[in-house]
C-alpha cells in the first residue's frame, strides 16, 4: 500500500479488505481497536481523516461506524498533540510554526477563549492534523482543545456519514439535499471563521514574517 501515489481508491480497498478479514476471522472482537490504532497512525501513513471515515462506513456501518470514528479522532487528535508537544524535534516544530503563519491564524487568544478557539479552527475546514499541531504549538491546554475537538466532530461526522448514507442507497434526492446542507455548513463554518477575527490581516502577516 502505497500512500505517497495519493491513490485514495486502492487505500480504501486495501483497508477494507484488511478489517474484513479481521472481521471474519477469530480477531473480530479486536476490530474496533485495530481500527482505532490504524486511524492514530493515520498522520505518520499520510491517510486523510475521509479516507478512514470511508472504511468506518463500509466495516462498522453508519450507526456503529459514527461512534468508532468520534472515538478514533478524538485518540489520534491527543496522541497527534502530544507527540508534536513533546517528542517533535526543533525543526519539525519550526516547519509548522512557519505553516501556522503563512496561514495567517490568529492563535494569541487568552486562556478563557482557548475552546472557542479550538471549536472555530475545528469548524474552518482546516486540515483536521495542522489544527492538531497548530494547537499544540501554540500552547493550547489539553482539556479545551480535546472538549472542542469531541464537539465540532459530532455535526462533522454526521453530515460526512449522512451524505454517504444517501449515496449508498442510491436515493439521488436524499444524497442531493444532504451534500447541500453539507456544503452549507461548509460555508457557514468557514465565514464564521473569518468573522472571528481568527484569521490575521496580510499586513499583519508581513509584519509577523519579518520579525523572524
Amino acid at each position: 500500500m502505497i500512500v505517497s501515489n495519493f491513490n485514495f481508491q486502492t487505500i480504501i480497498e486495501s483497508l477494507k479488505n484488511t478489517l474484513l478479514v479481521i472481521k471474519s476471522s477469530s480477531w473480530a472482537g479486536f476490530l474496533p481497536l485495530i481500527y482505532i490504532i490504524i486511524f492514530s497512525a493515520r498522520p505518520l501513513l499520510l491517510i486523510p481523516t475521509f479516507v478512514m471515515n470511508l472504511v468506518a462506513f463500509a466495516i462498522f456501518g453508519p450507526f456503529l461506524g459514527f461512534f468508532w470514528v468520534l472515538l478514533a479522532e478524538q485518540i489520534s487528535a491527543l496522541t497527534l498533540y502530544y507527540g508534536i508537544k513533546h517528542l517533535s524535534g526543533e525543526s519539525m516544530k519550526a516547519s509548522f510554526t512557519k505553516m501556522i503563519q503563512k496561514s495567517r491564524l490568529n492563535l494569541d487568544q487568552s486562556a478563557h477563549k482557548q475552546f472557542y478557539l479550538v471549536a472555530v479552527l475545528r469548524l474552518a475546514s482546516l486540515p483536521f492534523d495542522f489544527v492538531t499541531a497548530s494547537c499544540a504549538l501554540s500552547g493550547i491546554r489539553v482539556v479545551p482543545f480535546l472538549l472542542a475537538t469531541f464537539a465540532i466532530s459530532i455535526p462533522w461526522v454526521a453530515l460526512f456519514f449522512l451524505v454517504i448514507s444517501s449515496v449508498s442507497t442510491g436515493s439521488v434526492a436524499a444524497t442531493i439535499i444532504n451534500t447541500l446542507i453539507f456544503i452549507c455548513f461548509i460555508v457557514a463554518s468557514g465565514y464564521l471563521a473569518k468573522k472571528s477575527k481568527l484569521i490575521l490581516p496580510k499586513e499583519s502577516l508581513q509584519k509577523t514574517l519579518e520579525t523572524d
